[in-house]
C-alpha cells in the first residue's frame, strides 16, 4: 500500500491516507470536494469532483515533507529528540566543570534541541494525526 498526503481545498492541514491507488483515496474522502494528493512515491495528483484524477507538477513544501517523514518514522524522530536532550545534558555538565569549548557545545546542543522541537511542532501543526486506511479487497 502507498501512503498519500492529501490537502483538501480550503484547509491548511494535510490528511494522511494509506491506499493502493489514487482512486481509493477518492473513495475514502468522498467526491464532493477538490483535493491535491501527494504520493509517497513522489507523484502529485489533482482530484476535482467526479472527474478522473490527473497528474500535476507540484511538490510539497520542504517543511511539510520533513513533517511527513517524521510522521512516517516516529522512532527516528524520537531518537533524534533524545540524542538532542542528552547532548544538552552533556553540555550543561561541560559548563559546570568548565571544560574548554563548552560555549560552542552548548550552542550546538541548543540549536539541535530547537530543531527537534520545531520538527515535532511542524508535524502537529501541519498534518492531521488521524490516518485513514483503505479496506483490503
Amino acid at each position: 500500500m502507498t501512503e498519500f498526503l492529501v490537502q483538501i481545498e480550503g484547509q491548511s492541514r494535510y490528511v494522511r491516507v494509506i491506499a493502493y491507488t489514487v482512486l481509493e483515496v477518492v473513495a475514502i474522502l468522498g467526491i464532493d470536494a477538490k483535493f491535491t494528493v501527494f504520493s509517497s512515491l513522489g507523484a502529485a495528483y489533482r482530484l476535482e469532483g467526479d472527474q478522473a484524477p490527473y497528474s500535476i507538477p507540484a511538490r510539497l513544501p520542504l517543511i511539510v515533507r520533513l513533517a511527513w517523514w517524521g510522521a512516517r518514522h516516529p522512532r527516528v524522530r524520537l531518537a533524534f529528540q533524545i540524542v538532542c536532550w542528552l547532548g544538552l545534558a552533556v553540555s550543561f555538565v561541560q559548563m559546570v566543570t568548565r571544560v574548554p569549548g563548552w560555549p560552542m557545545s552548548l550552542l550546538i546542543a541548543g540549536l539541535a534541541n530547537t530543531l527537534a522541537w520545531w520538527w515535532f511542532e511542524s508535524e502537529r501543526g501541519r498534518i492531521d494525526p488521524e490516518v485513514l486506511v483503505a479496506r483490503d479487497p
